[in-house]
């Protein structure tokens, strides 16, 4: 898309990716403000989930798990945590 307009990408008669004229990303969120907006509605698993080998460890972003408050966990490839920071700010290293 050359012109100065934003391109969206949509799936079943959703909008799912946005990219607004300014170059802004939204994934689920149609009005990005910033340069990566991401915006999900279902808490059931994290907002992001970033893995090197395709297993279940890595990095998980949850800003709103009420039953842990934990907003940034490190998991390894089994799916244990390794440590976590809580919504608080408060942090804890597991036995590895």
């Amino acid at each position: 898309n050359r012109e100065n307009t934003d391109t969206s990408i949509s799936t079943n008669n959703t909008e799912r990716i946005r990219v607004d004229s300014a170059g802004d990303v939204g994934i689920g969120e149609n009005d990005p403000a910033n340069l990566l907006n991401l915006k999900k509605t279902d808490d059931s698993q994290p907002l992001l989930h970033v893995n090197q080998n395709g297993n279940s460890g890595g990095i998980l972003l949850n800003m709103h798990d009420v039953t842990t408050a934990r907003a940034i966990e490190g998991v390894n490839g089994s799916g244990t945590t390794q440590f976590f920071i809580r919504m608080s700010g408060d942090f804890s290293l597991e036995s590895i």
